[in-house]
């Protein structure tokens, strides 16, 4: 009895996380739908709050913000399909009970990198135990065939529009948004890492223009 209580128990506790990922993941779906409905509505808004003279870098920086964002969304969504597919594909393959919903349950989470996979392979493997452990290696060696096979296929095609985020920088993100603001911080930790890199990088860039224009001065007032 106290076996089949932790397993109900585990089993509702990750079901229970499942929904708040795709829920955190539809009020993302849906903030990118309407910013990308009325765009210059919204960054109107947010330039308002800079000075005047600095709007036109801020307006600059937006920009590089949004491309960044929609290529790397874009991408996240060709990622979780093709996951979702060839997922349940593999599955089915194999003989799994429910595979459609186990892979898009995998395509769902492949929205977290390198977290969302690994928990995705934790139902698939539970089932593949009840066919017997031949069956739950082979889903294993699945799922190992399948993020290799996107990391070395998949992912530099994504990540030539987008920012190359370092693995230890987005799980080190992940985990910290995620003990902030819970699943949110989860589904979020990825873009607002992109974000807060692309801020940097021009931090980066505006203070090295600085220190140039500064050595331009100190060299024409010497000689």
């Amino acid at each position: 009895m106290m076996g089949s209580g932790s397993l109900v128990g585990n089993v509702t506790g990750f079901s229970t996380g499942l929904f708040s990922v795709t829920i955190n993941f539809v009020l993302v779906l849906s903030g990118a739908v309407y910013f990308a409905i009325q765009p210059d509505l919204y960054r109107k808004g947010f330039l308002a709050l800079f000075p005047e003279e600095m709007r036109p870098r801020a307006n600059d920086i937006l920009g590089e913000i949004a491309t960044t964002l929609k290529y790397w969304f874009i991408g996240q969504l060709v990622s979780m399909t093709c996951i979702g597919v060839v997922t349940t594909i593999g599955l089915l393959i194999l003989g799994i009970p429910s595979a459609f919903a186990l892979g898009f349950i995998a395509g769902m989470l492949e929205f977290v990198p390198y977290v969302g996979p690994i928990a995705s392979a934790v139902p698939a493997i539970a089932v593949g135990l009840t066919e017997g452990g031949w069956t739950a290696l082979w889903v294993v060696v699945l799922y190992i065939v399948i993020q290799q096979a996107e990391s070395i296929l998949l992912t530099p095609l994504i990540q030539r529009k987008a920012v190359d985020l370092p693995p230890g920088l987005i799980i080190f993100s992940i985990l910290a948004f995620g003990i902030l603001f819970g699943m949110g911080g989860v589904v979020l930790g990825t873009p607002l890492t992109v974000v807060a890199v692309i801020l940097v990088k021009n931090f980066i860039r505006e203070r090295d223009r600085r220190r140039e224009e500064t050595k331009s001065e100190g060299d024409a007032a010497s000689s």
